[in-house]
């Protein structure tokens, strides 16, 4: 297998360089393998480079980061990304807001989250956006941003929602923070 080989060789490397981040759109796998060789490279001490100039590059770095459990560095890596492209798949703020909520500063989670949901139908952005207004202490909102998710994602419930959320999170305490966001909201057990 392919990946299998990608990982023996990605273990024993002294450094990677990542140019164009585009590879890696839309496919699982391999972000979730670049994320562990990210980690593995950075416990080992080796080198890790990317383009500085190729939005993608960067915005996958920034993503590896959050993922990390180093949501100061995303959220400084991702606004570069956006910066260096604002047409970015809007998907892409959805990133952003999650490390917004790891910082503690929903308000910025909020805006993200709305530029997401306003122009795409995904469910993460949704989510997030309902976390974010009950941490900014907006429980009425957080209600109706729950309605709305439901209506576009009838058969979501807590579940699942709260295993996708625990892929984004190390620390369990941000999950369980996320999951009683989305009950106290509304969203189905």
């Amino acid at each position: 297998d392919r990946m299998d080989e990608f990982k023996n060789i990605s273990r024993k490397i002294d450094g990677l360089i990542l140019d164009d981040g585009q590879f890696l759109a839309n496919r699982e796998r391999t972000q979730e393998e670049f994320f562990h060789t990210f980690n593995a490279l950075q416990e080992a001490r080796r080198g890790f480079s990317i383009n500085p100039n190729d939005p993608d590059s960067v915005f996958r770095f920034g993503q590896v980061l959050m993922f990390s459990g180093l949501p100061d560095e995303a959220v400084q890596t991702l606004q570069r990304a956006f910066s260096l492209d604002p047409s970015l798949p809007p998907q892409y703020r959805a990133v952003s807001a999650r490390a917004y909520i790891l910082l503690d500063r929903p308000a910025e989670a909020v805006t993200e989250s709305r530029y997401c949901t306003e122009r795409i139908k995904f469910m993460v952005c949704h989510m997030t956006l309902i976390i974010a207004l009950d941490l900014s202490g907006r429980p009425q909102e957080a209600q109706e941003a729950a309605v709305k998710m439901l209506e576009k994602f009838p058969k979501a419930h807590l579940g699942a929602l709260s295993r996708l959320y625990a892929l984004a999170y190390r620390d369990k305490t941000h999950t369980e923070r996320a999951v009683e966001a989305l009950r106290k909201a509304g969203i189905p057990e």
